[in-house]
């Protein structure tokens, strides 16, 4: 299985966009970024694991608005909290010795701890606007912020969210299999 690690403000969702609707879920998606990830989905049929802010409010939620919204792909599940990871790595004699140190890199190392003997994990890709990542992580990460490869003009967003460039990045990172922690 090829998983999708995603993140949602400053990928799908530009929050600081003035003429940003939104539905009992929260702000509505910006359409070229949902278009792109479903090119990147049906290049890979890859599934999605959810890293973002959003997943507080939970998985049945999150697959609810997926489906209500009609989003593309499978988002499968979301990564666990930073609280669950911090003492899952100590608790497993992890090197973190400070809650503050707990990155969302962590969580997704838990995530992919925890399945690895449930899924065959073929590859991944880690989709974010920050990099909050560490150098181990960073062969398989695709920055969408700072990025000028498309031109989304309107709507104030020009340099961020899903890009078509950040698409063929993932899609060449998705097919490979030599980064499987």
């Amino acid at each position: 299985m090829k998983i999708i690690f995603l993140d949602i403000d400053g990928v799908l969702n530009i929050p600081w966009q003035a003429t940003t609707k939104q539905d009992r879920y929260g702000d509505i998606f910006h359409p070229d970024f949902v278009r792109n990830l479903a090119i990147l989905i049906d290049a890979t049929d890859a599934k999605i694991v959810m890293t973002s802010t959003w997943k507080d409010a939970g998985l049945q939620t999150m697959q609810n608005m997926w489906n209500d919204r009609e989003l593309p792909g499978e988002l499968i599940d979301i990564t666990p909290s930073a609280v669950y990871a911090y003492n899952f790595i100590t608790n497993n004699g992890g090197g973190i010795v400070d809650f503050d140190d707990i990155r969302r890199g962590d969580e997704i190392d838990v995530w992919i701890t925890k399945h690895l003997d449930k899924i065959n994990i073929e590859s991944f890709v880690i989709i974010d606007d920050i990099n909050g990542y560490y150098d181990y992580q960073q062969e398989v990460f695709v920055q969408t912020a700072n990025n000028f490869d498309v031109n989304i003009h309107r709507d104030n967003i020009r340099g961020f969210g899903l890009t078509e460039g950040c698409v063929e990045r993932a899609i060449a990172i998705l097919d490979t299999d030599e980064y499987i922690n």
